[in-house]
C-alpha cells in the first residue's frame, strides 16, 4: 500500500512538472516534432484517475464540468442547425474533452497530496513555476530558441513557450508564488535568494511583454494594496527598490531590444495619448468586430462549436468570452460568467480566512488574459491552476469541518 502511494505521488509530481515546464513545447523547440508528450500527459492523467483513493469531486468543480458539458452540447446543436463547421471544430471539441480529463486528474492528485502531506505539494508547484521562468530566461540568454528558429524570438522572449504571452503569464504566476514563499521563509539568505528570483521574473515578464499581463499585474497590485492589504511595509519597500532598479535599467533594456519589441513598446504607450485603438491593442478591436458580426446574426444559439476559433481571414476571435458566445450562444456565456463569479467569490472567502491571495490572483490573471486571448481556459497550465485552486478550496473546507467535529 505504501509503495502504491509513493508511485501515485511520483506520477503526479512528474505530471505537474511536464505541464508547468511545458516539456511538449521544449521537445518541439529542440527537435521540431510534436505529439510526443501529449499522449504521456493523457496516460498519466488516466493513471491518476484510476488509482485515486476517492474519485468524487467538489461542488464547484461539478459546476465547472456542468458548464463545459452544456457548452459542448449547445455548440454541437448549433453545428447541426446551421451546418457551418469551422476549421477548428474538431480541435475545439477535443480541447474541451481533454480539459475535463486533465482537470479531473489534477484535482484528484492535489486532493490526495493535500490530505497526506498538507501544503507541501503547493510549495512544490510554486517552485516548478518559478524554475520554468528562470530557465526560460536562461534559454533566451543562451540564444537556444533563436538558433532553433522555431519560436517567435524575433519579437519577444518566449523561453520554454512558443507564445511569449504564455511566458508572460507564467512569469506573473511566479511573482505571486515568490510572494507566498517569501512569507514562508524566515532566514535572510532565503529571502535574498527569492529577491533575486523576483527580479529575474519581473525582467522576464517585461521582455515577454504581454499587454494583458501588465494590466493584470497592476490590477492585482491595486487589490493587494487596497482590498486585501496583504503587503507589509517591508515587502512594499523591497518591491519599490526592485521597481527603481528595473526603472534605471529600462532604457538600457530598450536599447538592447530588437526593433520589433521596441515598436511594440512604442505602440503600447500610445494608449496613454489616445486610448485603446486597433493598433495598440494588437489588432484585437478588428477581430472583435468580425466576431460580433457572427454573434449579432446568431446571438441566442451561436454559430456552432469551433467557428470562433478560426474566423475566416482574421485568425480567430482572440477573446475567450466572445468565443463561448459565438460558438454556443448566450446561455453558455451566462453560465460561464455565473461559474466564474462563484469561483471568485469562493476564492475571496478563502483569502479572508487565510490571508493567502495566490489562488484568487492567478485565477483573476487567467480571467483578465481571456479578454485578449482565445485558448486560456484550455491551456494545460491554466487547467493545472484551476485544478489546484479547486483542490485547495475543497481541502480548506474539509479541514474546517474536521476541526468542528473534534
Amino acid at each position: 500500500m505504501f509503495k502504491k502511494t509513493k508511485i501515485y505521488s511520483l506520477v503526479f509530481k512528474i505530471l505537474i512538472s511536464i505541464i508547468l515546464l511545458n516539456i511538449n513545447g521544449l521537445v518541439y523547440l529542440l527537435t521540431g516534432f510534436t505529439g510526443l508528450i501529449s499522449p504521456l500527459i493523457l496516460l498519466f492523467s488516466i493513471y491518476l484517475i484510476i488509482y485515486a483513493k476517492h474519485r468524487s469531486i467538489s461542488k464547484l468543480l461539478r459546476f465547472y464540468f456542468g458548464y463545459l458539458i452544456i457548452y459542448l452540447v449547445l455548440g454541437l446543436i448549433a453545428l447541426l442547425l446551421y451546418l457551418q463547421v469551422g476549421r477548428e471544430t474538431d480541435n475545439t471539441i477535443l480541447d474541451l474533452l481533454k480539459t475535463m480529463l486533465i482537470i479531473y486528474a489534477l484535482f484528484l492528485g492535489y486532493r490526495e497530496e493535500l490530505k497526506r502531506n498538507g501544503y507541501k505539494i503547493i510549495r512544490f508547484t510554486f517552485w516548478v513555476i518559478i524554475i520554468s521562468v528562470v530557465l526560460s530566461c536562461g534559454l533566451d540568454y543562451l540564444k537556444i530558441a533563436a538558433i532553433q528558429a522555431r519560436y517567435r524570438t524575433d519579437t519577444r522572449m518566449s523561453g520554454f513557450f512558443a507564445n511569449p504571452n504564455e511566458l508572460a503569464s507564467q512569469a506573473l504566476f511566479s511573482i505571486l508564488a515568490i510572494q507566498y514563499l517569501f512569507k514562508s521563509y524566515t532566514k535572510k539568505i532565503y529571502k535574498i535568494f527569492l529577491g533575486i528570483l523576483l527580479l529575474i521574473c519581473f525582467y522576464t515578464m517585461f521582455m515577454a511583454f504581454s499587454r494583458a499581463i501588465f494590466i493584470s499585474f497592476f490590477i492585482l497590485l491595486f487589490l493587494q494594496l487596497t482590498v486585501y492589504k496583504g503587503l507589509t511595509f517591508k515587502a512594499v519597500f523591497i518591491a519599490f527598490i526592485g521597481v527603481v532598479i528595473l526603472g534605471i535599467a529600462l532604457p538600457k533594456i530598450y536599447e538592447d531590444s530588437n526593433r520589433s519589441l521596441q515598436r511594440r513598446m512604442d505602440r503600447t504607450l500610445t494608449i496613454f495619448d489616445g486610448g485603446v485603438s486597433d493598433e495598440n491593442s494588437g489588432g484585437r478591436l478588428e477581430l472583435y468586430g468580425h466576431a460580433m458580426d457572427y454573434i449579432n446574426e446568431y446571438p441566442l444559439t451561436g454559430i456552432g462549436m469551433g467557428n470562433m476559433q478560426r474566423i475566416e481571414g482574421v485568425g480567430g476571435v482572440h477573446n475567450a468570452y466572445l468565443a463561448v458566445w459565438g460558438n454556443a450562444g448566450i446561455l453558455a456565456l451566462l453560465l460561464f460568467i455565473l461559474f466564474l463569479s462563484k469561483f471568485i467569490f469562493e476564492l475571496h472567502k478563502y483569502v479572508i480566512s487565510t490571508k493567502n491571495t495566490f489562488f484568487l490572483f492567478v485565477v483573476l490573471t487567467i480571467m483578465i488574459n481571456g479578454i485578449t486571448k482565445l485558448g486560456v481556459y484550455e491551456f494545460k497550465i491554466n487547467n493545472l491552476i484551476f485544478a489546484m485552486s479547486f483542490a485547495v478550496l475543497f481541502f480548506h473546507e474539509y479541514t474546517k469541518k474536521m476541526k468542528l467535529t473534534i
